[in-house]
């Protein structure tokens, strides 16, 4: 599947390092429907977070996206994927 793009360099950030993250560290089967659902909750993920900020260039913005792409990116945090791509949090 291919990465929307969203026509800011932060926001396509969050999305493409979350899908990825998403991805490659979830101990699921590496399927294109799956690499699909990453990058849909990605974009949601994004677009809650812009939503949120209302501004992809504030600081407040810049902030919360690090934190979201770390998170998803530490592999000693399995879990939080795995809650993130079975839909517990919404």
């Amino acid at each position: 599947s291919k990465l929307p793009m969203l026509k800011d360099a932060n926001r396509d950030y969050l999305v493409k390092t979350v899908s990825t993250a998403l991805f490659e560290l979830t101990n699921l089967e590496k399927t294109d429907e799956f690499m699909s659902d990453c990058i849909d909750l990605s974009v949601k993920i994004e677009h809650a977070l812009f939503q949120f900020c209302g501004n992809a260039q504030s600081q407040q913005y810049m902030e919360k996206c690090r934190t979201i792409a770390s998170n998803i990116k530490a592999k000693n945090n399995p879990e939080f994927r795995f809650k993130i791509v079975s839909g517990a949090f919404s």
